[in-house]
């Protein structure tokens, strides 16, 4: 790549014509932001599981996206269409190729050089996502497994500067994986019949 910016997209992502022209904007307008994420949308909805991803990626995924970008951090810029600063890039080592998930492993090592990440909701690009649950749940696990190796190793990372403004995403993560097994012991107990559950509901 022969200029400071640098935009990435998956094989099978389509871009809207007017994603780049945003991405440059954001970042002639920021000069302390090292990397964007992009708003991806589903194109594939041709089963049920498509179709419940449209409703996850356009109101979930974004409000997450919008939130962290309340804190000042994120916890990934997606892969499937993000841009980030060459300069940026150098300063955290570019990609490894020892990692499951490369976009959330160069987002934290970005963020922790002490360039900022930031999303970028009007930078569209359509998407294909799995349509079988054996493809949702290999995607998410490669997600899960990914995003917590990246969380752990930059642990000890968040008690230096500029780690401390991690801080907010970093509990975020640790949070909603307690919540996850708090969850999974709770109907594991529920089904053993350790909750008594069905005694709890009677009214007599």
């Amino acid at each position: 790549a022969r200029h400071e910016i640098i935009a990435c997209i998956d094989g099978d992502t389509l871009m809207d014509p007017h994603a780049l022209t945003w991405f440059v904007r954001r970042f002639q307008n920021d000069p302390s932001i090292g990397g964007l994420t992009g708003n991806p949308r589903i194109r594939n909805r041709t089963t049920v599981i498509g179709r419940l991803q449209v409703g996850e990626f356009s109101s979930i995924i974004g409000l997450i996206k919008r939130a962290q970008n309340v804190y000042g951090s994120l916890f990934t810029a997606s892969g499937a269409i993000c841009a980030y600063r060459k300069r940026a890039l150098q300063d955290a080592g570019w990609w490894s190729p020892h990692t499951i998930t490369d976009d959330v492993d160069i987002s934290w090592r970005l963020q922790m050089a002490g360039w900022r990440m930031a999303f970028e909701p009007k930078a569209l690009a359509w998407i294909l996502t799995p349509e079988t649950l054996r493809g949702l749940w290999r995607q998410r696990l490669r997600w899960s497994e990914g995003g917590s190796g990246v969380a752990l190793r930059a642990f000890t990372t968040l008690f230096r500067s500029p780690g401390y403004r991690m801080w907010p995403i970093w509990l975020n993560w640790l949070v909603s994986i307690v919540w996850s097994y708090a969850m999974l012991v709770m109907l594991l107990a529920w089904a053993m019949g350790g909750l008594q559950i069905g005694h709890l509901l009677r009214l007599e």
